[in-house]
């Protein structure tokens, strides 16, 4: 098994769930649009924060790696931030994978985090040129 999938496991038991964290999301429900399935756990709290503050990290490293005036340095500063990056995409994949099972949710169109970690399926809104083609020509009514 590759080393990073072993250190996983403790750095995600080091991820503290402290309200106000800014990789919480932020997003309220929408009533009218979100079906709330309920909370999520702390282990893909967890999953999320790590994969979403890798993600950040590789940015803030890829800016450095291009402000850097040392070539060496910069290259692995670059190599650092696409590591982090990838990395960071495939938890943040294996979180939805792991939301939709924890819910139930692999037949719903869209899903999302809302704020308070509120796991919803949402259907999906009609382009507003589908609307206004509708609206023109006569649509269901």
């Amino acid at each position: 098994m590759s080393i990073w999938v072993d250190l996983l496991a403790s750095e995600l038991e080091l991820v503290e769930l402290n309200p106000g964290n800014p990789f919480e999301p932020m997003v309220d429900v929408n009533p009218d649009r979100d079906h709330v399935v309920g909370e999520v756990s702390d282990e893909l709290r967890r999953l999320y924060l790590t994969a979403i503050r890798w993600i950040k990290t590789s940015m803030e490293i890829n800016v450095e790696a291009n402000f850097t005036q040392d070539t060496q340095q910069a290259e692995r500063l670059a190599i650092k931030a696409h590591e982090l990056q990838e990395k960071g995409k495939i938890l943040r994949n294996i979180f939805w994978a792991a939301l939709k099972d924890e819910h139930k949710m692999w037949n719903k169109p869209s899903v999302g985090l809302r704020s308070g970690w509120i796991a919803v399926w949402s259907e999906p809104e009609t382009p507003h040129i589908i609307g206004f083609l509708e609206d023109l020509f006569g649509g269901d009514d």
